[in-house]
């Protein structure tokens, strides 16, 4: 027989606890939460991700589901006391129409911004939030089009949002493997093609100007990603290059060790993601990583 390794001198073994200790505390604190209430401030608008057109991130269990992971739905309708805050809180999602109709999320943008104008008034100041695709949809109807969304962004948070782009030629197969259920059309083939790192609607919001426009137009901006999201990896944070000091102090980047784009261990259903967003919507600090980013650090 092999020799027993004790978990305090395992790594794999010490990492494991080290995030089931993380996500304890973090359940520990959503509950206290659900004891207190939160009262929003603004209305905040949760954008679904490419090929996940009804939001089912946001709103509803991945199956199986995992001990802890809850959709932030279920968080935010236990957290949350404002008198009627179901109108505080959209859950934006788009038709198999509209999703056919959009080869790019430069279209999705143009979606995001109806969709919004149709809630709250221009001049209203609201928090978005968005994963995936979703966060390349709400920073392009900031920057993109003719009429940019006028509304003023208190809190723009990108969840696992390639905001650099996709290895479009590695990700197939690979997201077969990681979403066998994923009903692939080919106009989802034609989305994810065009988040590629070389195609021209990428390009386009990474320009300098559009980063610069970005920030001129949300107080802060923050980039949650995974550290097991092999499909997105290093590509979810915000480019800073060039931009004012400024405007780098405002841009703020946090991980989540252990979780994946999607699925069982997704980073939208994870308890430490739910406990960053309360208190991004809460007005709250949130606090600095510390260890390893894992293969992140050899990411793309």
């Amino acid at each position: 027989m092999s020799p027993s390794v004790p978990a305090s001198l395992d790594p794999v073994k010490a990492e494991a606890a080290k995030r089931q200790k993380q996500k304890a505390e973090a359940l520990k604190e959503l509950e206290a939460w659900t004891g207190q209430g939160l009262n929003l401030s603004r209305r905040v608008f949760f954008v679904p991700g490419w090929a996940g057109e009804e939001g089912k991130c946001w709103i509803a269990p991945y199956q199986p589901s995992r001990k802890g992971h809850r959709p932030i739905k279920e968080w935010l309708g236990a957290i949350v006391r404002n008198p009627g805050h179901v109108t505080y809180i959209h859950y934006l999602r788009f038709t198999e129409k509209e999703s056919q109709s959009c080869p790019t999320f430069l279209e999705f943008a143009e979606l995001v911004k109806a969709k919004i104008g149709e809630q709250v008034a221009k001049d209203e100041p609201i928090d978005l939030i968005g994963h995936s695709m979703g966060g390349l949809d709400m920073t392009a109807s900031l920057t993109v089009g003719q009429a940019p969304l006028a509304n003023p962004v208190v809190n723009c948070v990108a969840v696992g949002s390639p905001l650099r782009g996709v290895a479009y030629g590695n990700l197939v197969d690979r997201i077969k493997m990681l979403i066998p259920n994923l009903a692939w059309l080919p106009h989802h083939f034609t989305q994810l093609k065009n988040m590629d790192h070389g195609a021209g609607a990428i390009r386009l919001v990474n320009q300098l100007q559009m980063r610069r426009l970005l920030m001129e137009r949300v107080r802060m901006f923050y980039g949650i990603f995974g550290t097991q999201d092999t499909v997105v990896g290093r590509n979810a944070q915000l480019r800073t290059e060039g931009l004012t000091e400024e405007q780098k102090r405002r841009v703020v980047n946090r991980f989540v060790e252990g979780a994946t784009h999607t699925g069982v261990a997704g980073i939208t259903q994870d308890p430490r993601t739910a406990v960053l967003l309360v208190h991004i919507l809460a007005g709250l600090s949130i606090a600095a990583n510390k260890g390893n980013q894992g293969f992140l650090i050899g990411g793309s």
